[in-house]
């Protein structure tokens, strides 16, 4: 295991530049945090999905990879868990400070569902993650999984009209990608745009817990009930039918 201090990494805090209570919050948290940081401009598009995903994709195309590449979007604010250092495997790609309910479904192509995050223990303190959606807090180790983001985000939006992250989610089984037990970071309600911000809070602020192989997820697919089984593959884990 290898200690990170988030003081000695490349942060990099994406955000439009009319946003400016956004801006406002995100300077005052991190310097409240002791961090460092530097705006990447955001990319205006409709819909919404497709600038975020380029500020993500211009953020690891212009990293040099000397230090680790912390990515934060603008609406995020620290958890009661916020710690100043992150350990991870020696071999870790990346690391996902800030987590998500919404794990991806490889048995539906890659559609979210609540509650079907396929992760394992990895260490004490640790989880290794497989399909988690959302992007808003990653610490990106390796030129190799910068590289499998970049394909993995422009497959997403270009040849399928997904969400970016859920091309992450698809990739991140054959990568060593963790997350902590304790989030440092989620999407606060108050920064949102409209009414429904509570939700994005919902989804980003809880903690996760270790599936066993062969837990089973009740989905509603087009308004039929479907079950799904965790199931490994090799090294990876993901959902797939259940039998009848």
């Amino acid at each position: 295991m290898r200690e990170i201090r988030l003081a000695d990494c490349d942060i990099a805090v994406l955000s439009l530049v009319d946003e400016t209570a956004r801006r406002q919050a995100i300077t005052d948290l991190l310097a409240r945090l002791g961090l460092a940081f530097r705006f990447v401009d955001g990319i205006r598009c409709n819909p919404g999905r497709i600038g975020c995903g380029l500020g993500h994709m211009k953020t690891l195309r212009a990293w040099s990879g000397e230090r680790p590449l912390l990515v934060l979007e603008d609406d995020v604010a620290d958890t009661p868990d916020f710690q100043a250092s992150v350990f991870a495997p020696d071999d870790a790609d990346a690391v996902y400070l800030g987590v998500s309910r919404y794990g991806a479904v490889e048995a539906i192509d890659f559609v979210g569902f609540v509650d079907v995050l396929a992760n394992e223990r990895a260490a004490p303190g640790l989880l290794r993650i497989h399909n988690m959606l959302g992007a808003h807090a990653i610490l990106h180790l390796t030129p190799r999984w910068r590289d499998a983001a970049l394909e993995a985000m422009t497959s997403a939006m270009v040849d399928h009209d997904w969400d970016p992250d859920r091309g992450l989610a698809r990739i991140q089984g054959h990568f060593k990608v963790y997350a902590p037990d304790l989030p440092t970071f989620y999407q606060t309600a108050a920064l949102q745009s409209d009414s429904r911000g509570w939700m994005q809070e919902a989804a980003t602020r809880f903690i996760p817990a270790p599936l066993e192989v062969g837990a089973r997820a009740p989905l509603i697919i087009e308004g039929q009930p479907r079950e799904a089984v965790l199931t490994r593959d090799g090294k990876r884990l993901l959902w797939l039918w259940a039998a009848p």
